[in-house]
């Protein structure tokens, strides 16, 4: 038992350490809550790009297909014309008859075996490919490959996830120029 004199000074220490006591549980539990939900958002991240890409018309989907068109355009050796353009062009319309996109055929000058499929229905194959393929059926093949890119919406997702993980690595860090880029 206290002396009748520091009485009331032990109740104020006593309500001053429940006050923090309770202040840090709040906080630890908050961090704690706040760090699950970053988890659980980056376990199911691809489940949670679907979703939003579900959300984005085709028509929006199509301009940002048409931004990265812009861009490919931009640096160059990318044709839209001529025989290679034609026998892709070909084929890729008999495999996208009944698509809802309109589907664009590009052939980059680029030795690289490669092809890929950009949001809105852009589809770029390097002439490389062209060259090494033994058959159109082998051609056919790669341009089926990058249409279900197109149609299962993947480069929308992508761009989702990666325009998401930055926003929220600048929101954590400080940066908002990122964000607005």
């Amino acid at each position: 038992a206290a002396p009748p004199a520091f009485a009331p000074q032990l109740r104020r220490g006593h309500r001053s350490a429940r006050y923090q006591r309770r202040k840090w549980t709040a906080v630890l539990w908050t961090l704690g809550v706040v760090g699950v939900a970053i988890v659980v958002a980056w376990w199911q991240s691809e489940a949670l790009t679907a979703w939003l890409a579900s959300k984005v018309s085709v028509e929006r989907e199509e301009r940002f297909g048409q931004m990265l068109l812009t861009q490919l355009q931009a640096e160059g050796g990318l044709r839209d014309e001529g025989p290679a353009v034609d026998a892709v062009r070909e084929i890729g319309t008999r495999l996208t008859r009944g698509s809802r996109y309109r589907y664009q055929w590009f052939v980059k000058d680029d030795p690289e075996v490669n092809a890929f499929a950009g949001p809105g229905g852009i589809v770029v194959v390097h002439s490389g490919l062209i060259a090494k393929a033994e058959s159109a059926d082998e051609l056919a093949g790669v341009l089926a490959h990058e249409v279900q890119h197109v149609e299962r919406r993947h480069s929308l997702q992508l761009m989702i996830h990666s325009a998401g993980w930055a926003a929220i690595l600048a929101v954590t860090l400080g940066d908002v120029s990122a964000i607005t880029g």
